[in-house]
């Protein structure tokens, strides 16, 4: 019947959809992670310098160091897309 066929295909479309939302919001909370990450760097860099850590100072050494680069992978839940599938790179 092409009606079966035809909800079939809508069906499996709105699962698509309802995982590519899932998967969205999982990366909007990794964006919101990475800049909550940058501004407490900025802020112990900030800090470190007004209370005379520059140089020599510990905490000015690690805030103003940059980290090795470690890749990492991401997996989501009820990957079903091609994309979403594997493992995502993460970058430094």
């Amino acid at each position: 019947m092409p009606g079966m066929s035809l909800l079939s295909s809508y069906e499996g479309l709105r699962q698509e959809i309802q995982r590519l939302a899932q998967e969205n919001e999982e990366l909007r909370r990794l964006v919101q992670l990475i800049q909550e990450n940058q501004e407490l760097k900025l802020v112990l860099r900030n800090r470190g310098s007004s209370l005379g850590f520059c140089g020599s100072g510990i905490l000015a050494e690690v805030a103003a160091s940059p980290r090795p680069c470690r890749r990492r992978t991401i997996k989501f839940k009820d990957a079903g897309s091609a994309a979403s599938r594997g493992q995502w790179p993460v970058g430094c």
